[in-house]
């Protein structure tokens, strides 16, 4: 199944997403006809949040708009992670970009699922062998690229907000001939989370 990205949506704690559907699923429960579904949908909302309980990440049936049509988990619902790819697949399906291209697994998701203990031993010559921890290798590097792009996301905000006020102070500076522009164009360019 296809689950193909339209928008972030607004108003949910955390992130959330809607999602279209290439094929109709029920959720719910008809109550009236035990095992039958309530409705049928081809619109899903996305939402992974980090809550008392630790982060979960959890699926909707919503309409074309994104609001939600019933407040009851679906399947690939699921506690222990904030990843809207995971829960997709848990689902049965997979994330594709409206031009219906199928999205790239992040690389630090990647890294994060190796096992910590997965190990190889590589063979240099017939008298010499390295153990090589890739687990653990790929583990420190997922947190240290979570790690920088924290330091990014800040520092990014610290940039945005000095260029914020010093455009209003002076609009004039948003010009390729100013000091600031590059700046600007680097606030422009750029995403923070």
């Amino acid at each position: 199944m296809k689950a193909v990205f339209l928008r972030n949506l607004k108003g949910f704690t955390g992130h959330a997403s809607l999602y279209e559907l290439d094929e109709e699923i029920g959720y719910g429960m008809d109550w009236n006809e035990p095992g039958k579904p309530a409705g049928y949908t081809r619109h899903v909302v996305v939402s992974a949040t980090d809550v008392m309980d630790g982060p979960e990440t959890y699926i909707f049936p919503a309409d074309g708009d994104g609001v939600v049509l019933s407040w009851q988990e679906m399947p690939g619902s699921y506690r222990g992670g904030l990843d809207h790819a995971e829960a997709l697949r848990r689902m049965g399906a997979t994330i594709y970009d409206q031009r219906g291209q199928a999205c790239e697994t992040p690389l630090i998701e990647l890294l994060e699922r190796v096992p910590e203990d997965a190990r190889a031993w590589y063979e240099h010559g017939p008298m010499n062998h390295s153990h090589i921890p890739y687990g653990l290798l790929c583990r420190r590097a997922a947190a240290e690229i979570r790690s920088l792009t924290t330091k990014l996301d800040q520092c990014l905000r610290v940039v945005r907000e000095y260029v914020s006020s010093e455009l209003a102070d002076d609009p004039s500076q948003d010009a390729p001939s100013c000091e600031l522009y590059p700046l600007i164009e680097l606030v422009r360019n750029t995403t923070v989370k």
